[in-house]
């Protein structure tokens, strides 16, 4: 099978009010895990629109896929506190 058609299958899976979007009420497992980050879900509902459609699932599965896969990606290590400099 085709990754469009396996992304069609988990767009309707999700999209549990049937409106052809996936609102943030309806992730659920590890969408709502993956798209909980502050502005994730408004960086893939790329029109704004409050839901996320089939194409706008496409992308951003993409872009994500690309952004964990560089080099280094993963959790960023905190940075270190500025040095009290009045002391």
């Amino acid at each position: 099978e085709s990754m469009v058609s396996h992304l069609k299958g988990l767009h309707t899976l999700l999209d549990s009010n049937i409106d052809g979007k996936v609102q943030k009420d309806e992730l659920r497992g590890q969408f709502a895990t993956l798209l909980a980050a502050p502005g994730r879900f408004e960086m893939v509902d790329a029109n704004h629109d409050g839901g996320i459609d089939e194409a706008e699932l496409e992308a951003g599965l993409k872009v994500m896929n690309a952004m964990m896969r560089k080099p280094g990606a993963g959790a960023a290590a905190p940075a270190a506190a500025p040095a009290d400099k009045s002391k």
